[in-house]
């Protein structure tokens, strides 16, 4: 376990300074560009994540599967993963050109030709990183991820900055991306097979298609709130809710994280140690985000103003709406059943999830109006969360007390309500907006630290003092 937690501390360390730097590009350019131009960015970024993700189809994460289940078919596995995203991007290209007329009907502006090129550059040859987790390398993620990201985003800062062109803007993302593609052909030109292996490659497709399925259903799922207000509502309205759907991705970067690192280890291990793993990785997460959760969903204003500016203050409520799912996702449920390739579970529960989700919309949005689809979402993720946790009690052979460790998990409940009301004494005292956040804010995290390592729990000590080791580096 020590291993393990020293990886994933490095990860999250990654992906924590990925956000950091990630985050700068909605911060400037909600100033560089007016209302409408970012809505316009952000109608671009929605169809671009929702297309590759449809096209990807989640093929890259195989690896993080096979890599260490066939340690010998290494080079197999990685050709194999390749040649079946390439053959998808052209399929999926192709359909976008075929209905280009209605993409073009349904956006504030024509996109269709940078959208196409962006697909094909950005889902491409970007299996580095599951490579290296499979392979238990958490440091080349972390040298890799963050370059790529920082350049990415200071393109798109310095494109919008000096053209005030969203055009601009588009090209200078597909550039980054055809870069990352000549780099991945430099690195791995000799990690390639010369011919394709049939039978990894159809142990591969029982592997993927499943969880791709799931995560295409559950991508729809995610951007269908973008697709509504734009089509609803127009790009300014996109604009506004993109800022107060924006979640504070906290949990996924601990999740991912944690999980990418213990995935290829519950894989080689039985029931009992899996399970074992999974539960000890969930207080983690309650211990990690359940401040957080506090110490956003009071300051959320501010937050939200000092970022966005004032023009975005609309967006408070709905920020408070998605920062409740961060709740929701501390408690992992997928892993368990990936672990033991029951992965079409997956498909289910992502259908429960969209059809709560259209459900709600459909039904509500007249009353609800703005925040409907916030409200819609958080319901279809409790609603497929409770399906795979009942998946997990079958199949495992469980009782519900067994599920998680309740008693550690209470305690961290406790733990973050005793200093509460230190949050408030920030107004007290007018002394700026930013001040009468940060100190409280701090002066909170810092009383649930003391108070969380005063319950002695195993998890918590083994993370802090990894923590303690790395930043002793």
């Amino acid at each position: 376990m020590a291993s393990l937690t020293k990886r994933a501390v490095i990860l999250i360390a990654c992906r924590v300074m990925n956000y950091g730097v990630l985050i700068l590009s909605p911060i400037f350019l909600v100033r560089i560009f007016d209302m409408r131009s970012y809505g316009q960015y952000r109608e671009f970024v929605i169809y671009a994540m929702l297309l590759s993700g449809l096209i990807g189809f989640g093929v890259n994460t195989n690896l993080l599967y096979f890599i260490p289940k066939h340690p010998g078919k290494e080079r197999q596995s990685v050709t194999n993963t390749t040649l079946l995203i390439l053959i998808a991007s052209f399929i999926g290209i192709a359909a976008i050109l075929l209905l280009r007329d209605v993409v073009r009907n349904r956006t504030s502006y024509d996109f269709v030709g940078p959208l196409v090129a962006y697909i094909f550059f950005f889902i491409n040859l970007d299996f580095y990183e599951h490579y290296w987790l499979g392979k238990k390398r958490t440091d080349y993620v972390l040298y890799y991820s963050t370059a790529r990201i920082a350049v990415r985003t200071l393109a798109v800062i310095v494109v919008a900055y000096v053209t005030r062109d969203v055009s601009c803007v588009l090209w200078a993302m597909i550039a980054v991306e055809a870069c990352k593609c000549i780099l991945m052909l430099i690195l791995f030109r000799r990690s390639f097979a010369r011919g394709i292996n049939v039978p990894l490659l159809r142990e591969q497709l029982r592997f993927i298609v499943p969880l791709g399925s799931a995560a295409v259903i559950t991508l729809i799922n995610g951007q269908l709130a973008n697709f509504t207000i734009s089509i609803k509502m127009g790009v300014e309205r996109l604009a506004l809710y993109s800022v107060g759907s924006h979640q504070i991705p906290v949990i996924n970067i601990v999740r991912s994280s944690v999980m990418d690192v213990l995935f290829p280890e519950m894989t080689q291990t039985d029931d009992a140690g899996r399970l074992n793993l999974w539960r000890r990785a969930n207080v983690m997460f309650c211990f990690l985000i359940f401040p957080v959760y506090v110490v956003f969903f009071i300051f959320a204003r501010t937050f939200i103003e000092i970022l966005f500016t004032a023009r975005y203050l609309e967006a408070v409520p709905l920020f408070r709406i998605y920062l409740s799912i961060i709740l929701l996702q501390c408690f992992e449920m997928g892993t368990p059943l990936r672990a033991i390739n029951r992965n079409a579970y997956f498909i289910v529960g992502s259908m429960i999830t969209l059809a709560v989700n259209i459900g709600f919309i459909l039904a509500f949005f007249g009353a609800f109006g703005f925040l409907t689809p916030g409200f819609a979402y958080i319901l279809g993720e409790a609603s497929a969360i409770l399906y795979i946790g009942w998946m997990i009690l079958r199949l495992y052979r469980l009782e519900f007390r067994a599920l998680f460790f309740w008693r550690k998990i209470i305690r961290i409940v406790a733990a973050c309500a005793i200093p509460m009301p230190v949050l408030f004494a920030g107004q007290l005292v007018r002394v700026g907006a930013i001040v009468e956040a940060v100190v409280p804010a701090i002066a909170y995290l810092a009383i649930y630290f003391v108070v969380i390592r005063a319950f002695r729990m195993e998890e918590v000590e083994l993370l802090v003092g990894k923590v303690r080791k790395l930043l002793r580096r």
